[in-house]
């Protein structure tokens, strides 16, 4: 089975300053994609790299749940973003009820795709466990 090439669709990117989400958007936007590309965008020089990528930067906050630069109109979320504090409640909030504020603020898109990562867990140490 060959999949359907993503082209002329208009794709939210969370994440977008990390080492996955970099990569992925600027494929996508050179497949012929409207990407625009989430961050806290806290440092000048990364947004002006995602935006030399060919990205529209879009400031969001997935901890205090502030979408207010998210446009209407998109037909795909990608979330990527992650939050990794070493505060495990504020990033439990952060990677779990923040992604939920954000799916019900894009609610009608054709899809939301979240990905996650290993780094959302509290670390325990160094415990050795053994494979059964």
């Amino acid at each position: 089975m060959t999949p359907a090439p993503l082209t002329g669709a208009k794709i939210l990117l969370t994440g977008v300053t990390g080492q996955v989400a970099g990569p992925l958007a600027r494929n996508l936007v050179a497949a012929g994609n409207t990407v625009y590309g989430t961050s806290r965008f806290a440092d000048a020089d990364a947004r002006a790299k995602v935006e030399a990528d060919g990205v529209i930067p879009v400031a969001i906050d997935l901890e205090t749940g502030s979408f207010d630069e998210i446009p209407d109109g998109l037909d795909y979320v990608i979330n990527m973003a992650v939050a990794k504090s070493n505060n495990f409640d504020r990033d439990l909030a952060a990677n779990a009820e923040g992604v939920a504020l954000l799916m019900e603020r894009v609610k009608g898109v054709k899809a939301f795709f979240h990905c996650s990562s290993c780094a959302v867990y509290e670390p325990n140490g160094h415990v050795s466990h053994v494979e059964t």
